[in-house]
């Protein structure tokens, strides 16, 4: 049993080069977008990083900061990714080494055959983009096929235990295959199930769980980054729970219409990463239950585990935010779907020139990559331009590393920055920059999600900055200056030629468009303001183009463009973010406003309803459905449809029940007819709401009088 161990340790470090040097050819040079920015900053200053808070990552990153002697902080972390990533497919590939019959004969063509099976998992998409990032992914990967090839080769229980009692410090998904282990150990060898056994396996699983402990630990001595301040037990419990994110993952607000489309895009993100090779893996799987039928129901477990098992119990929406969150989540049931395919491809090794196909095929398969990740850009795809169109925009991915610097140049020496309601791309990076390479430390920073920069008194004289794309909730008057926001009219408009912008040959992923399509919008903005409308108008559309899964750029841009009577413009844009997120309540405001200007009341009314629908505590889409019905019960009674005017009018009340003209305009309509019951009911009304406004005296008077 320990030659078993033994065997994969030396020759498969060795094997753990070409893909790491693959990984290592395309690694972001710096900082990433997501969650890079945050989980570095905690690996480098020993923080706490967002729930679970992933203390294993955490203390190997920092070690990751150590030992390597040159790059950036963010490269070495980077590298971190690139090894566990680079390790995955050096187990995998040992894994098929162990499943596949060996025959003398053909032992060279059979590594052959397994190494392009190991590089096909490389290659998928999925493996490759957290390979080259700061993620917590590879590492939970590298787990995953670890214990499983410890299962196929060993019966050293109390290690295996140790190991997943390890990998749940990582990430919570490994709870999802505890149980899948337990049932195929006990199918291999039903002896084990004694109570000896058992806590024997306890008591070498729970060294790994005290990982968590570093969380209390470090988050006493008050870390840069202290997530959730997890220094007592109630909001140390509270940070391994996550129940900062149970209105994200658990809340019941999704149905099963939403549940399948998740299906459906597993599909569409199975062709991605595989493509023909996806087919391979159906057939591979059908061979595989001929051989091992126990460990071909493991790898079933594992495969619906981690995709129907989590569709069914995480409950997002189906946008591109939850879509990015959920891909990544994948990579185990990828690494399944990989070791079919390889297995079959292993199985028809002998046919003659079939070796040759599958190269072709491999080279196809990247060559689909290429053309998914820069299809609709600005560029055409040269298939000449390898690097390009795949190195290139991976190595020389400095967007995420840019846009935190642009912003602390907008900052004036001393100032505030308030970041309001921002996203990660901004708060994480600032948080890189801040805490980890020291820049700008005279800025103060301040985050009204209060998780990373904390709430903290400033000089009454710092001059104050806003990080938003949305600022009415500030209840300020606020003017653009670069991409933020200041108090000041006065300001510089020279900023924009002082930015770093290094755009990519590439069509930008979700994240990175949220950084990307920034500049043309805050710069269309300014133009704007500037009276520049034409070339406002034609930044914003820019914009768009650079950020097309963005939901709040393409109601924002389409709501300015109705203010700019663009009214063709403003309607494309409002409906792709209402297709982007269905329940989007400020499109679906906007869109009412947008009928409005065009005096279509009816689908306004249509439109606002939708918006409070989505939107229970947004007050102004009731406003505006009463101004409407206000309107129509004015226009009818001029009209003389007294009846029509009183239902109107009374449809008002429903959407704004505490408005006491409306009250009053009724009252007048009854006492016009005579019907002084009803017209003394809402003239109390009126009182009751408004007793000091401008009809209050006629009202009591006339009171008074019937």
């Amino acid at each position: 049993m320990k030659n078993k161990i033994c065997n994969i340790s030396v020759p498969g470090f060795i094997f753990i080069f070409p893909f790491f040097a693959f990984y290592l050819f395309t690694l972001y040079p710096a900082v990433s977008v997501g969650d890079s920015g945050e989980l570095i900053t905690a690996a480098y200053t020993l923080g706490v990083a967002h729930p679970p808070g992933y203390p294993l990552w955490t203390i190997l990153g920092k070690i990751f900061t150590v030992i390597i002697p040159f790059g950036n902080i963010a490269y070495r972390v980077n590298l971190m990714s690139a090894f566990f990533g680079a390790s995955t497919c050096a187990i995998f590939y040992f894994i098929i080494k162990k499943i596949v019959p060996v025959n003398e004969n053909n032992e060279k063509k059979l590594s052959a055959v397994l190494t392009l099976s190991a590089v096909i998992l490389c290659f998928s998409s999925t493996l490759w983009s957290q390979s080259i990032i700061s993620e917590v992914y590879t590492l939970n990967a590298f787990f995953v096929v670890l214990i499983a090839y410890l299962l196929l080769t060993t019966y050293h229980l109390p290690l295996i235990a140790f190991i997943y009692g390890i990998a749940l410090a990582n990430h919570y998904i490994m709870f999802l295959f505890g149980p899948v282990f337990a049932f195929y150990l006990i199918w291999k060898n039903p002896k084990i199930f004694n109570l000896k056994t058992l806590l024997t396996l306890l008591i070498f699983f729970l060294p790994g769980l005290f990982l968590y402990l570093y969380l209390p630990i470090r988050s006493s001595v008050n870390p840069p980054i202290d997530w959730g301040n997890p220094e007592n037990f109630k909001n140390f419990i509270a940070h391994i729970g996550r129940f900062q994110y149970k209105g994200l993952e658990l809340a019941a607000r999704v149905g099963f219409a939403t549940k399948l489309l998740f299906v459906r895009d597993f599909f569409s993100q199975l062709i991605q990463n595989f493509g023909l090779f996806a087919i391979f893996s159906v057939f591979g799987l059908i061979s595989l239950i001929k051989k091992d039928i126990k460990f071909v129901l493991f790898t079933i477990l594992i495969f619906l585990a981690n995709t129907l098992g989590l569709i069914i119990l995480l409950n997002f929406k189906f946008t591109p935010q939850d879509i990015d969150a959920f891909t990544p989540y994948y990579i185990p049931a990828w690494i399944m779907t990989a070791l079919w395919s390889g297995y079959k491809i292993c199985e028809l090794r002998n046919i003659k020139f079939f070796l040759h196909g599958v190269l072709i095929l491999l080279e196809f398969q990247l060559a689909f990559q290429i053309i998914w990740s820069t299809f609709n850009f600005r560029s055409k795809f040269n298939i000449s331009s390898f690097y390009s169109t795949v190195i290139m925009p991976y190595r020389y991915n400095f967007t995420a590393y840019d846009y935190p610097v642009n912003i602390l140049k907008t900052v004036a020496k001393n100032g505030t920055l308030y970041l309001h309601e921002e996203v990660d791309e901004t708060i994480f990076t600032l948080s890189y920059l801040k805490n980890v390479l020291k820049k700008r430390q005279d800025v103060a920073i301040i985050d009204s999600y209060n998780n990373i920069f904390l709430s903290k008194s400033v000089p009454e004289n710092s001059k104050k900055y806003y990080s938003a794309v949305n600022t009415e909730k500030l209840n300020k008057t606020l003017f653009i200056n670069g991409l933020l926001w200041v108090e000041q009219k006065k300001i510089n408009s020279s900023i924009w030629d002082f930015y770093v912008i290094r755009e990519l040959p590439k069509k930008y992923e979700y994240r990175e468009q949220e950084v990307a399509a920034r500049y043309p919008y805050f710069y269309g903005k300014f133009l704007i303001d500037s009276d520049n409308k034409k070339n406002g108008i034609f930044a914003l559309k820019k914009s768009l183009e650079t950020g097309p899964e963005l939901i709040w750029l393409y109601n924002n841009v389409g709501d300015i463009l109705r203010q700019q009577k663009d009214f063709n413009g403003a309607f494309l844009a409002l409906s792709h973010a209402t297709s982007l997120d269905s329940t989007y309540s400020p499109a679906y405001y906007n869109m009412g406003l947008l009928y409005l200007e065009e005096k279509k009341e009816d689908d306004a009314i249509e439109y606002f309803k939708k918006a409070h629908q989505y939107d229970k505590t947004d007050p102004d889409s009731l406003s505006q459905l009463s101004k409407i019905y206000q309107r129509k019960g004015y226009k009818n009674f001029v009209e003389g449809k007294i009846d029509g005017a009183i239902t109107e009018y009374k449809k008002a009340i429903e959407y704004t029940p505490a408005a006491a003209d409306i009250y009053y305009n009724i009252g007048v309509i009854y006492s016009q007819l005579q019907n002084n019951k009803e017209a003394k009911e809402y003239f109390q009304k009126y009182i009751q709401l408004n007793p000091g406004g401008s009809n209050a005296e006629t009202i009591k008077k006339w009171l008074n009088t019937n």
